[in-house]
């Protein structure tokens, strides 16, 4: 099974800001999601896997591939979508991908046309595969990323907030194709959206400020607040209020114009509290804003 070992990697800009400071991370093959809000430091971490920039300091392997010292070897097995990528000229999804097909040195014309539908397949574009590839949706230019990085049979894909601005048909359906991909790579999977995460990775982490904040699997982390989150409905005019008094993750306003809150709390909490089952998006607010931290590195 493949595996990437990134140890102590760290990135400041000239202008100040590490955007990244000691990661030290092991993936395995499946979907590895990396969380964290926007500023958090995973575009830096992204580009950087993918031997767009060096870092300051730290090693990464994959697959007994030196990555620092050697990208023209990794470059051979990545495939990487970034947050924007490519302007497309008024061209068919299926010449683009013959013509990458081409790049990437695949030379019979017969090999390419079979690789290129194969990938139009996986990604559910081959009724379209005759479109302008400039005229797609936002959801179908992404699956186009993922159809024109596959060409290579990649064992590591990096993909950068791929759902970012995606309807909710879009984006599930470009789910759909990573979860399909994922069973043969590493796939890495950068976003700022918890619920990609959980319905997605086998594998997680948080990173925030640089840092990785913690590492597990979505069940495990989840599981460890049991009998720790506290709902009750408020006046919002009192959340400042409950802010100061409790640990609160989250609010949600109501028709009344009342706020559910969640709270994390080891302590018992009386009525009207009551409690909860935890979700992964309480382990993410949790771990931003709170010295409450949680770890499985199995």
């Amino acid at each position: 099974m493949s595996q990437l070992i990134i140890k102590n990697l760290s990135k400041k800009y000239p202008n100040g800001i590490l955007a990244m400071s000691g990661i030290d991370l092991k993936i395995g093959t499946g979907m590895f999601g990396l969380l964290g809000p926007n500023g958090a430091g995973k575009s830096t971490l992204m580009r950087t896997l993918a031997t767009l920039q060096s870092p300051d300091s730290g090693t990464i392997f994959f697959d007994g591939i030196d990555i620092l010292n050697d990208p023209m070897s990794l470059r051979k097995v990545l495939g990487y979508l970034p947050q924007e990528f490519g302007v497309y000229p008024k061209e068919s999804a299926f010449n683009l991908l013959n013509y990458f097909a081409v790049l990437k040195g695949i030379r019979s014309k017969n090999d390419r046309i079979k690789l290129v539908q194969e990938v139009l397949e996986i990604t559910n574009l081959y009724d379209v595969k005759n479109n302008f590839v400039s005229d797609y949706s936002g959801g179908m230019r992404q699956r186009f990323g993922i159809a024109q990085l596959l060409l290579n049979n990649p064992k590591l894909i990096i993909v950068d907030e791929p759902t970012a601005g995606l309807d909710p048909s879009e984006r599930k359906r470009f789910l759909n194709v990573l979860r399909d991909v994922s069973t043969k790579s590493t796939i890495i999977f950068s976003t700022h959206i918890v619920d990609d995460v959980k319905e997605l990775c086998n594998n997680m982490a948080i990173l925030d400020n640089g840092k990785v904040l913690l590492i597990g699997t979505p069940k495990f982390l989840t599981d460890s607040l049991k009998n720790n989150i506290w709902t009750r409905s408020i006046k919002s005019e009192s959340l400042d209020q409950f802010v100061n008094d409790y640990r609160v993750l989250s609010s949600t306003f109501n028709v009344d114009d009342s706020l559910d809150i969640r709270v994390f709390s080891e302590d018992n909490l009386t009525s009207p509290f009551s409690h909860n089952s935890p979700r992964l998006e309480d382990v993410y607010f949790l771990a931003l804003n709170s010295k409450h931290t949680l770890s499985n590195r199995d």
